[in-house]
């Protein structure tokens, strides 16, 4: 929590709908300044991001290093993050 950021960080456990899950971080207040993250959709592997409010993502060619089984991971930086939120975003977006 240096400088008053704190970091929060999910495992992903399964594949995502990524239109969803985009929604449901757009819908995060402004408290997170920064989320990115990388998950398995049905089509192939995406990488998402999030700064302030603006939400983007593009295709992976690939599974990342160390990611299988379609595992996933979400960080999260900003300020009063909640593990419930972004838990919550990521939970309405499994398929």
């Amino acid at each position: 929590a240096h400088h008053g950021i704190a970091t929060l960080a999910l495992d992903i456990p399964g594949a995502i709908d990524l239109e969803e899950l985009e929604d449901q971080l757009a819908e995060l207040p402004a408290a997170y300044v920064r989320i990115k993250g990388v998950a398995a959709t049905e089509a192939g592997w995406v990488a998402f991001h999030r700064v302030g409010l603006r939400v983007s993502s593009e295709p992976l060619p690939r599974a990342p290093a160390g990611f299988a089984d379609n595992h996933g991971r979400i960080v999260a930086l900003g300020h009063d993050l909640r593990q419930d939120q972004l838990a919550a975003c990521v939970k309405a977006a499994l398929v």
